[in-house]
């Protein structure tokens, strides 16, 4: 059984993939795009936006655990 702490971290980063993929997307691939087809990542739309979701989640980790750990010791009741 998914316990609620791990099911909010799970929320979080399909929140953060989901605005990395829109970034990688948007701004990697739209706005830098490269004309030439020679730059790895903003040459594909594909590979930016993997790109972005990855970065995306990175820092969702950095993030949110540090956040996190307080709401789930005030649920507890202590302090972790």
């Amino acid at each position: 059984m998914i316990k609620r702490s791990e099911h909010i971290m799970f929320v979080y980063y399909l929140i953060g993939a989901a605005i990395g993929s829109l970034i990688g997307y948007l701004v990697l691939y739209r706005l830098i795009g490269c004309s030439t087809r020679a730059c790895a990542i903003t040459a594909n739309p594909y590979t930016s936006t993997i790109y972005g979701i990855i970065l995306g989640i990175l820092l969702t980790n950095i993030i949110v655990p540090s956040q996190l750990q307080y709401y789930i010791s005030d649920c507890k009741g202590s302090r972790i």
